[in-house]
């Protein structure tokens, strides 16, 4: 939940994009049932959290699990979870969510397709 910058760091520059998870992360749609994660400086959260109401997400900061507090990035950011009433568009809004002064990236992955495999309960493995 912290090295969402070096995620995509990694991804972008990857020959191959390949996005292994087990059946729990699957969604039909990113943004709407499950929120997109967008790490932001700390002195920007409130800034980038209007921005985003007005594209029409809800937010929350993303809480520890074990600790008191926020989560904090691998950079010493923090992570606002961002939830659409409908699916917005990933690529679209990714690109409007970067100009926001403030944001240091979004979960959104537009620029290259992955290779997704999804690991089922029952052992198989599908791919989407």
């Amino acid at each position: 939940g912290g090295a969402l910058l070096l995620e995509k760091i990694v991804a972008y520059n990857a020959g191959t994009f390949v996005v292994v998870a087990d059946s729990s992360k699957e969604k039909p749609h990113i943004g709407a049932l499950f929120p997109v994660p967008v790490e932001v400086v700390p002195e920007a959260r409130i800034a980038v959290a209007n921005a985003l109401e007005k594209f029409g997400a809800r937010t929350v900061l993303r809480e520890a699990v074990r600790k008191a507090g926020p989560v904090i990035t691998d950079n010493g950011n923090i992570i606002l979870d961002a939830l659409w009433e409908a699916p917005p568009d990933a690529e679209e809004m990714e690109q409007r969510i970067n100009l926001i002064p403030g944001v240091v990236e979004t979960g959104f992955f537009t620029v290259h397709t992955p290779m997704v495999f999804i690991a089922q309960r029952d052992g198989t493995v599908t791919e989407r």
